[in-house]
């Protein structure tokens, strides 16, 4: 059916039954596949046919719409401490010249939402443990085949940090992707008596990190930079938990946040619980405009459609 077939059925369906069709109403009354509407865009077809979109009709019937699901990188990386000169241990104000040794990557570890697999490196077999050229590569390469990245604290800390070392090795850059701070939405969203990544995901049931019994916070890295290999088998342990439990806490926190969306910028829907089942759920109305609002079936998150539903006749006297 070519675009003019399609414009006559639609004068001839308002003609019939007295009502400008939704989308679904037309389909199932003229048999026509989504790739024949979607190609010219049923609000364009409509008015193309002298009607007004009649875009504000529910239907409770359920709606499926498949998609790629975003690529989400969760990542989380290990730092080493500076090392310097002081004067003493209190009230210390150190200059950028009394530092000796500047911080590196130790180690990071990454893995994809929804999947088994835990990518990590270090730089145990280095000849030089502080020669992060190597793994920093490594990432930048994973992130990019990413189509977001997740962590805690990440927008501030770890990926300004990698963006910090990338730049010291003449790396290219990350492209320009969309972050997901856990840290960030757990502030906005919620109260909790501690914000720290284990303190959440403690508090949520989810687990927590692992810590080593035989090295203690900055003896972690001592022993790092002393090239002792029982404290690498610890550092891969403890950050392989920490992508773990990010991406558990993410999952829970995720069902609070309506602006969170997975999907890539397509026509296509998949929900962060992994369902591709929706219902209309009534209007979202903001001072742009009017948006259909859906409901995911199974954990109830709701999503908010792109398209403002507000002719542009009409937003252009509202503006005035």
């Amino acid at each position: 059916m070519d675009l003019h077939d399609i414009v006559s059925q639609i004068k001839r369906y308002y003609s019939e039954i007295g009502e400008v069709p939704s989308m679904v109403k037309f389909q199932k009354f003229f048999k026509i596949s989504d790739r024949q509407l979607n190609k010219h865009g049923w609000v364009n077809l409509v008015k193309m046919a002298g009607l007004i979109p009649n875009q504000y009709n529910k239907t409770a019937t359920s709606i499926r719409i498949e998609a790629r699901k975003s690529r989400v990188l969760v990542l989380d990386i290990e730092t080493s401490p500076m090392r310097g000169y002081i004067y003493g241990l209190f009230d210390q104000n150190i200059s950028h010249k009394h530092i000796e040794k500047d911080w590196f990557i130790m180690s990071w570890a990454c893995k994809f939402l929804d999947s088994d697999e835990i990518f990590y490196a270090d730089s145990r077999d280095n000849e030089d443990v502080e020669d992060d050229k190597r793994i920093c590569q490594q990432l930048r390469d994973l992130i990019a085949s990413a189509d977001i990245i997740l962590g805690h604290n990440s927008d501030a800390f770890d990926i300004k940090k990698i963006n910090a070392r990338l730049i010291k090795h003449d790396i290219k850059p990350i492209p320009e992707m969309q972050t997901l701070d856990t840290l960030k939405i757990a502030r906005r969203f919620f109260k909790f008596s501690s914000n720290k990544l284990d303190y959440i995901a403690n508090y949520l049931g989810v687990g927590g990190k692992l810590h080593s019994q035989k090295f203690h916070g900055l003896d972690l890295s001592i022993a790092i930079l002393n090239k002792n290999p029982e404290a690498f088998i610890d550092l891969e342990i403890y950050n392989k938990q920490d992508v773990v439990i990010t991406e558990a806490v993410f999952k829970k926190l995720a069902t609070f946040d309506h602006r969170i969306n997975l999907q890539l910028y397509t026509q296509s829907h998949v929900c962060i619980c992994g369902c591709e089942e929706f219902t209309k759920d009534g209007m979202r109305y903001t001072a742009s405009g009017a948006f259909q609002r859906y409901k995911c079936k199974s954990c109830g998150k709701f999503f908010r459609s792109k398209e403002n539903l507000v002719p542009n006749e009409i937003r252009k006297n509202l503006m005035k």
